[in-house]
């Protein structure tokens, strides 16, 4: 599988990366949504595992949790929960490779790491993407297809996404 970049109608961007590690190929799969992205990692086509983790404003360490497969396994949790303390994003994480070498989840994780060093882009919407900015001087704010009206005092909102088109 060769790199390769898609974009959807909806702001999803797709990136396939892969490598050999140790005696096996692995392949990479990201989609990059806006507040975090998903990871499937695997050496075939399944999804045996999904997991997602996010930062907690009560917590340093993000809440994680399996949302499909063996609950014993914690890879997928695992990478997930690193993945989001490292964004500070939501992260789904589909871990589908045997656990067989512990050295595998290692070299997997130093790849994914790689990846996110070289080609930022491709795991998180670039910051200018994300505008802080104050309604209370706008008045009236369309959000979502609804109107948000800041009548009672200044209304801060933390971000907004910015068409580029």
């Amino acid at each position: 599988m060769d790199e390769g970049e898609t974009t959807g109608t909806q702001g999803i961007t797709l990136h396939d990366f892969s490598d050999k590690l140790g005696d096996l190929r692995v392949h990479f799969h990201v989609m990059r949504l806006f507040g975090g992205f998903f990871l499937w990692v695997g050496s075939s086509a399944s999804l045996s595992s999904l997991a997602v983790a996010m930062c907690s404003r009560y917590d340093s360490i993000p809440v994680a949790t399996c949302i499909l497969g063996d609950t014993s396994d914690t890879t997928a949790s695992s990478f997930a929960q690193r993945l989001a303390k490292k964004t500070k994003k939501q992260v789904f994480v589909s871990y589908n490779l045997p656990n067989t070498d512990g050295n595998l989840a290692l070299l997997v994780e130093n790849r994914i790491k790689q990846e996110m060093e070289t080609f930022p882009e491709k795991f998180l919407y670039p910051k200018e993407f994300y505008v802080p900015f104050d309604i209370s001087a706008l008045g009236v704010l369309e959000a979502g297809g609804r109107q948000l009206e800041a009548d009672s005092g200044p209304v801060r909102v933390l971000m907004a996404v910015v068409d580029p088109e």
